[in-house]
């Protein structure tokens, strides 16, 4: 209800190039009820729809891809279910399957967490990544648990750490505030999207001014009127 009231897709969607819509809390009694809000959701966003949590199973991944979804997410089971990352990647192919990282830079260690952030389970980002290059993985997703939803800025440091090729598209997300933060992502080599849950930019035209000011400024992306 506050999305329908608060965000009109329809315009905001000009301006984005996809939507990433993620169940934070997800249990069995609540997956039909998020797949009905994906649905509504997809009614009048024309962007592709990357959409997950507590996918357990390929009946999981069925839902939502048939209530609006293109790609489906997957975080918790890249460590505790291989198998079934590889199911879902051959069942609908891996450009489908978004491999997610929740990470958090503790002194020279990269913590890596599952279960909405709430358990650690590994302290070896570039084995962890060497891992995920591994399956039937189409695009990585890493999001800064610190600095998500703060608004002050892409933690890039992370790059300090990883010494392997990853040889798939990177989307960046955690601390993205202002326009300056997609286009620290933007410049950055390792990166090939910057992903926002700033609330204040979807609500007021920020998506919009961003966009305008990135392509002002040499960054390569589509127009879009």
């Amino acid at each position: 209800n506050w999305l329908k009231k608060n965000y009109n897709f329809a315009e905001t969607a000009k301006y984005l190039d996809e939507l990433i819509v993620l169940n934070v809390r997800p249990s069995n009694s609540n997956k039909e009820n998020f797949a009905e809000i994906l649905k509504e959701i997809s009614k009048d966003c024309f962007v592709p729809i990357s959409a997950g949590g507590g996918i357990s199973s390929i009946e999981d991944a069925k839902l939502l891809l048939k209530n609006g979804a293109d790609k489906i997410v997957i975080n918790s089971a890249l460590h505790n279910n291989i198998s079934l990352v590889t199911n879902l990647g051959k069942n609908f192919g891996s450009q489908c399957v978004v491999g997610s990282i929740d990470f958090i830079i503790n002194g020279q260690k990269i913590e890596i967490y599952i279960n909405n952030g709430t358990k650690l389970v590994s302290e070896n980002i570039n084995e962890y990544l060497t891992t995920i290059k591994s399956l039937p993985v189409g695009e990585v997703f890493i999001n800064s648990i610190s600095k998500d939803g703060t608004g002050t800025g892409l933690d890039l440091n992370l790059f300090k750490f990883i010494d392997i090729n990853l040889n798939i598209p990177l989307i960046f997300s955690g601390g993205v505030g202002n326009w300056s933060h997609f286009y620290e992502g933007f410049k950055n080599k390792n990166i090939d999207a910057v992903s926002t849950a700033n609330l204040f930019n979807f609500v007021s035209d920020g998506i919009k001014t961003s966009r305008k000011n990135l392509i002002n400024n040499n960054i390569n992306l589509p127009y879009f009127i």
